[in-house]
Order: structure tokens, then sequence, then C-alpha cells
């Protein structure tokens, strides 16, 4: 009767071990690592937010992180709510580069018109009435 008791408890025990290394412990690896990260955080770090908001970290709290999104955006976050650290350079936008793309000659560009707005030509506008449509008067349909 023993054999039959453990025998029954091994399937079990079987999905436990299994939940344990594919789910519990990868994840909490990962929040080790997530702290870790935290713990690290310093001034003038590139991180992204959870909610997906890029920014370098200005200064720190214990439980705040205060970000500068672009110049003179400033915002505080929870430090938790800090999703990774990322390279200074994603945060700089690229460069237009002015030799690239060369401009038309002045030949070959199309030259759009002046239009100059007067008084007189908006009053004119403003002024003009609109053709307004008759209405029909609405007949009902016989029905088969």
């Amino acid at each position: 009767m023993n054999n039959v008791d453990v025998s029954s408890f091994l399937p079990l025990v079987l999905v436990f071990a299994a939940m344990y290394f594919f789910v519990i412990r990868p994840q909490s690896k990962k929040a080790k690592e997530h702290k870790a990260m935290l713990g690290a955080l310093q001034p003038k770090d590139a991180v992204v937010t959870s909610g997906g908001l890029i920014g370098t970290v200005v200064s720190l709290t214990e439980r705040e992180v205060h970000l500068e999104l672009s110049p003179g955006v400033k915002v505080s976050v929870l430090r938790t709510m800090i999703a990774e650290k990322i390279n200074k350079a994603a945060l700089e936008l690229p460069q237009k580069d002015t030799k690239a793309s060369p401009k038309p000659a002045a030949s070959t560009a199309k030259a759009k018109p002046k239009v100059e707005k007067t008084a007189a030509t908006a009053k004119a506008k403003i002024t003009k009435p609109a053709k307004v449509a008759k209405k029909q008067k609405a007949t009902p349909r016989k029905r088969s």
C-alpha cells in the first residue's frame, strides 16, 4: 500500500519541479537583476519607463526617480516603474545631413504665385452669399 501512495504523488511532484524550473526560478532571477539595476542607477543614466517614456535620470530619492524627457521637461516616476537602462546614444536624435540631398536648381523648381489678401478681397469672400439648394418635400413611399 505504501508503493501506491508514493506513486500517486510522483506526477504532482514532477509538475511542481517543472513549474519551479520553467516559471518560478527565471522570474525570481529576472526580479533580482531588475532590483540590482535599480540600485545601480545614477544621474545622467538613460532609462525607459514601463510606460514607454525615455529620459535621462536627473536625481534620485529612495522611492522616486526624476527624469528629464527633453530639455526643460522633467517628470518624477517611482523607481519600480523604470523598466530598463539604455545607451545614451539612443537618446540622441539623428541630425539632418544637408549635403546628402542637394536642393533643386532654381530653374527646375516651380514658383508658387503669391496671393495677397487685402481687406477688400476678404470682405468680398465673406459677404458673397452661398448658393442654397431648395429643400424638396419628402413624399411618402407607397408600400406594395
